[in-house]
């Protein structure tokens, strides 16, 4: 069965632009664990001009694994 994440990379594998699809990306790989891969993805979706739901959380936790690395 696959996963949440593997339908969400699937779908970025397809529109790997789309700062939506990052963005969710982003969040599953963040509540996984994975924190370096998700700040790339988050950074990602920020850098899109789109606006999306969702926008203001990225921005947040993008800049919470930020601060983290600087303090690591």
């Amino acid at each position: 069965m696959e996963t949440a994440q593997d339908l969400i990379e699937k779908a970025v594998g397809k529109a790997p632009e789309n700062a939506v699809l990052n963005y969710h990306l982003g969040m599953v790989l963040y509540k996984n664990g994975r924190f370096l891969e998700a700040a790339e993805k988050l950074e990602k979706s920020l850098a899109s001009e789109e606006s999306f739901i969702g926008r203001s959380e990225a921005e947040m936790t993008f800049n919470e694994l930020r601060e983290s690395v600087k303090e690591g």
